[in-house]
């Protein structure tokens, strides 16, 4: 669930327990791999590597605030947004016992077969 809304509250980079994509790494890795495109004119272009990507698991563990901090190319980094809002909720991070805003930094790789 993408929420496109500025993040309320205070965002955190590191808390007790971090964000979990359902399912946990394995799925979110499946996830990517599954729903990753790569654009024709990218594998056209030879373009490959890791796109990192970063954005906030919110109290209710929609993603929030998605951001490209590492890009390689436009269509590569526009491909790993579209993948990262379509994620499915997130159970979110907590702090104390209470859910919070996470931080979340994520490689998205690109790799020609």
């Amino acid at each position: 669930a993408y929420d496109d809304n500025k993040v309320e509250g205070e965002v955190l980079d590191l808390v007790e327990v971090a964000p979990e994509f359902p399912g946990g790494i394995p799925a979110l890795m499946k996830f990517l791999a599954q729903n990753v495109k790569y654009p024709t004119d990218a594998q056209k272009a030879g373009k490959q590597g890791r796109v990192i990507a970063q954005f906030v698991v919110t109290t209710d563990g929609s993603v929030a605030d998605v951001k490209i901090i590492r890009g390689i190319d436009a269509s590569l980094d526009q491909e790993a947004i579209r993948v990262i809002k379509a994620m499915p909720q997130w159970k979110p991070g907590t702090q104390d016992g209470q859910p919070v805003n996470v931080r979340y930094t994520l490689p998205v790789v690109f790799k020609l077969q």
